[in-house]
């Protein structure tokens, strides 16, 4: 597997740029291509019906033009990065909503690269989690103001899931170019010799990828997994974490597992997740 296109979501929040600018450094080091990918929705207005409709129009203009006027700032930041990259580039916009678009876009990319969508984020800001369960592609998040991982130093946070297992292979560009892979587990103490047998074969088969990793067992600790993993990077020296992440959906909306939803708001490391 290699990676052939990158994609990355270009908002107009703060982080916006040094996004661009870590998925500029990915394309250049994997010889990809790069597709900045923007979209904002038009809101409609809520409003009686009884009543006249002029105001509600020109309402309705007011929100186009501020959507355009985001895409368009979205389109001129991402080519300003591309003037001062080797990459290859390609702009894609819309004037929809952004989750959506980029799923559904994703079938051109074999990563999509994010940030975190803060508090106030503007409209053209996407909820990552929404397009990890909805592209079926992995997704590469980034912290706010966070470079391009290096790679060099990799944690894998193993569990023996679906989601775990996807996450290994659509990893296998970046691990086989670390230096130092760690398959991080988190038994029970009832299951821990079934955790360290499912260790060891995932060691094995990264070995037959050409790929020497190690493998660690936390035992119990009242920490959170999230917390967990992002130590254990952090002790580790590594600036990457590749992981499952879990979700479905319900009553219109994803509920996601507990450790999948802290890295997605509060992780302080890069994560490449797989669904």
């Amino acid at each position: 597997m290699s990676i052939g296109t990158l994609m990355v979501h270009v908002d107009d929040t703060r982080s916006a740029a040094t996004r661009v600018a870590a998925a500029c450094n990915l394309a250049e080091r994997f010889d990809a291509t790069l597709i900045g990918i923007a979209a904002c929705a038009s809101e409609a207005p809520l409003y009686d019906p009884l009543t006249v409709g002029a105001m509600a129009g020109e309402y309705s203009m007011l929100q186009r033009d501020t959507a355009e006027t985001g895409l368009r700032s979205a389109e001129r930041l991402f080519r300003s990065a591309a003037d001062r990259s080797s990459a290859r580039m390609e702009w894609c916009s819309a004037m929809t909503y952004p989750a959506g678009f980029i799923a559904e876009q994703s079938r051109r990319a074999d990563l999509i690269v994010l940030g975190r969508r803060g508090a106030s984020a503007p409209n053209n800001s996407v909820e990552p989690g929404d397009v990890l369960i909805r592209a079926g592609r992995p997704i590469l998040l980034l912290p706010p103001d966070t470079h391009a991982p290096t790679g060099k130093n990799i944690v894998v946070a193993w569990k023996d899931t679906r989601e775990s297992r996807r996450s290994v292979t659509d990893a296998l560009p970046f691990l086989r170019r670390a230096s130092r892979v760690s398959l991080l587990t988190m038994p029970s103490p009832e299951s821990e010799s079934r955790w360290r047998r499912g260790a060891e074969d995932v060691v094995a088969f990264l070995g037959r990828h050409g790929i020497a990793a190690t493998s660690y067992a936390l035992g119990e600790s009242s920490e959170t997994s999230a917390t967990r993993i992002c130590d254990f990077a952090e002790d580790q020296g590594a600036d990457l974490v590749v992981m499952g992440g879990y979700g479905r959906a319900r009553a219109r909306e994803w509920v996601f597992g507990g450790t999948t939803r802290s890295m997605l708001e509060t992780g302080t490391v890069a994560c490449l997740m797989s669904h």
